[in-house]
């Protein structure tokens, strides 16, 4: 759950004095999203989960950064392009892994590679996820 407060990350500190980690999780089928939210939490994330791409790209806000946006090719409302875009535009920083179960090459939309981080092609495993994630901030 996001605070009502905005922080920054460097401003956040985690249990071990670090700085706090916020992972925004877009899918719209609740137990994948449930599942990465799991994960994530469980790797020192602070999470904010969200079934809707109207709902999530109204989160994002310069005051409040996220350091990771996972979320699926496939929403209701259409591709999250916009969303990886605006995320981007306000926190350049922000890794975006996007989610599908069709391959990279196969996307037909605005969400060209410049647009997210890393494909993270579906099904995939607890492994192949968390591998995912940390190799996003592995030179940080």
């Amino acid at each position: 759950m996001r605070p009502a407060e905005a922080v920054s990350r460097s401003d956040a500190p985690g249990e071990k004095g670090g700085c706090v980690r916020r992972a925004l999780v877009v899918e719209d089928e609740a137990g994948v999203r449930g599942l990465m939210a799991l994960l994530l939490t469980l790797d020192g994330f602070e999470v904010t989960e969200e079934s809707s791409l109207p709902r999530a790209e109204r989160l994002l806000d310069p005051g409040y950064r996220y350091d990771l946006i996972v979320t699926d090719y496939h929403l209701r409302e259409g591709p999250p392009c916009t969303l990886s875009a605006r995320a981007r535009r306000l926190h350049p920083g922000v890794r975006v892994i996007l989610t599908s179960g069709i391959r990279a090459s196969e996307l037909n939309c605005a969400c060209s590679p410049h647009c997210y981080s890393s494909f993270l092609p579906k099904p995939f495993t607890i492994e192949s996820f968390r591998t995912a994630i940390r190799e996003e901030f592995e030179h940080d």
